[in-house]
């Protein structure tokens, strides 16, 4: 999954899925290597990894950066990601998962 991230792509249109989800024909690009975190807020927080959001209005991908998120009782961070959908791209949210 991890390797699909790492693909460049080229700029074609995006198009809509029947649910109302982008589905982006562009490959997401290569996440940017982040060398400093800002300090930790304090021990309950978690670290959500930056990484590249499709901006529908400028039809392209944007940076959005990392950051911490206070913990949540019982819940695991799982990373926002991108999965290989039936014309092109879709991105999964990153979100919290019951432990």
């Amino acid at each position: 999954m991890k390797k699909l991230l790492i693909i460049l792509g080229f700029l074609i249109p995006f198009s809509f899925a029947s649910n109302a989800q982008v589905i982006v024909q562009i490959k997401p690009m290569v996440p940017k290597v982040v060398v400093v975190k800002p300090a930790r807020p304090g021990p309950k927080f978690v670290w959500v990894e930056g990484g590249w959001r499709w901006d529908r209005a400028i039809r392209q991908y944007v940076w959005v950066e990392g950051h911490w998120v206070k913990m949540r009782m019982r819940r695991e961070w799982v990373e926002g990601h991108w999965i290989e959908a039936p014309g092109g791209w879709k991105w999964i949210p990153g979100h919290w998962k019951r432990r």
